[in-house]
C-alpha cells in the first residue's frame, strides 16, 4: 500500500510505502507526527548527499527551526522509494550532489 507519491526537487516520482512508514515509526518514531514535512523536505531540500558506500541512496536534508534538527530522507533514486527518515542534529556526511544557494 502506498501512503503517498510526490515528485522530488528534481521531478522523480518518489513514494512512500505503508511497510516503509512502519519501519519508520518503528525505528524513529519521533518522525511520527511529521508525515507532511517528508513530503517538503523532497521537494525543497537544503542539501542532498549521496551515500558514499551506495551511489543509488541519496540523502535529503532540511532543517526545521520550530525542532532545531534535520529532518533527513534516505532514498533509493532509481527505484523512487523512501528507505527511511530520522531527525538528526548534523547532516551525513559524503559527497554533496546538490545545494540549495
Amino acid at each position: 500500500m502506498i501512503i503517498f507519491k510526490v515528485r522530488d526537487k528534481f521531478g522523480k516520482l518518489i513514494r512512500l510505502t505503508k511497510e516503509r512508514w512502519d519501519h519508520i515509526l518503528d525505528r524513529h518514531p519521533e518522525v511520527k507526527p511529521h508525515l507532511n514535512k517528508i513530503k517538503t523536505v523532497l521537494q525543497d531540500p537544503e542539501i542532498i548527499i549521496e551515500n558514499p558506500y551506495n551511489k543509488n541512496e541519496k540523502y535529503y536534508h532540511k532543517y526545521f527551526k520550530n525542532f532545531k534538527n534535520f529532518l533527513i530522507i534516505i532514498l533509493e533514486i532509481k527505484k523512487g522509494f523512501i528507505i527511511t527518515a530520522f531527525i538528526a542534529r548534523k547532516r551525513k556526511k559524503g559527497k554533496i550532489k546538490w545545494k540549495k544557494n
